[in-house]
């Protein structure tokens, strides 16, 4: 091959491997995600939920405290109250990206470190 034409051929092969780059990865399709998470008075056993975008999430949520505690992600607009020994599902989708704070209402709990986040991609 003469040079203008190795030249024309990497020019076309690097323009390929940009453009390909440029556009990114497919989303990724929904997906059923389950988690579960253990309270306690006061802290969650699972600090840290991460999902994608879209997808349909159901926490299981089990009370080993010794009083009543809550779930509640203000941005789902979800909020459980938990019974001591009592499991709850709490299911939604993950319409919003970012990452969120899950947490007890109750007052008091959030501060004393009953918190935890979800990761939304």
């Amino acid at each position: 091959m003469d040079a203008r034409k190795l030249t024309l051929l990497a020019a076309t092969t690097a323009f390929a491997v940009i453009a390909a780059g440029c556009t990114g990865a497919p989303p990724a399709a929904p997906q059923d995600r389950t988690f579960s998470t253990n309270e306690y008075d006061f802290n969650f056993s699972l600090k840290t939920i991460e999902v994608n975008q879209n997808d349909n999430v159901t926490i299981h949520v089990m009370n080993n405290g010794t009083m009543t505690h809550d779930f509640t992600i203000d941005a789902y607009t979800i909020h459980v109250a938990i019974n001591v020994s009592e499991t709850k599902a709490i299911t939604f989708k993950a319409t919003q990206k970012g990452t969120f704070e899950y947490y007890c209402s109750v007052p008091g709990h959030k501060q004393l470190g009953m918190v935890g986040t979800l990761k939304v991609n």
